[in-house]
């Protein structure tokens, strides 16, 4: 069995929606067209011998990628994300990232200043 090669793809242009929470735009990879990813429009649960294990958040996006070929899987409990949904994941992922680093750096010199 043969490595497959990952084609890089372009970085999608992802800019939250004012007003409402956790919904984006994601330009399309033509650059003419955006979808909507709601982040929280799908949330599953998984759950072993009675117990939760994991709560996650599938997201939905307007694309027809997803509303055909995934949209049914999300329903039926599995994990399907189009690259608009991975897209605002990432962009949500750094953004926390960021905010928490730089909260990190501020404590840092809130400590300096008072030693």
């Amino acid at each position: 069995m043969t490595a497959q090669k990952k084609t890089p793809r372009k970085t999608l242009s992802v800019a939250p929606i004012e007003g409402e929470r956790f919904v984006f735009n994601v330009e399309s990879e033509n650059g003419i067209e955006f979808y909507r990813v709601d982040l929280t429009a799908i949330s599953l649960t998984v759950r072993a011998h009675g117990t939760t294990i994991l709560n996650t958040f599938n997201g939905q996006c307007d694309c027809s990628h997803f509303q055909f070929r995934l949209l049914p899987l999300a329903r039926h409990g599995f994990i399907a994300r189009c690259k608009h949904i991975l897209a605002v994941r990432d962009y949500f992922l750094d953004s926390i990232m960021n905010e928490y680093l730089k909260a990190e750096i501020e404590a840092v010199k809130r400590q300096e200043r008072s030693a």
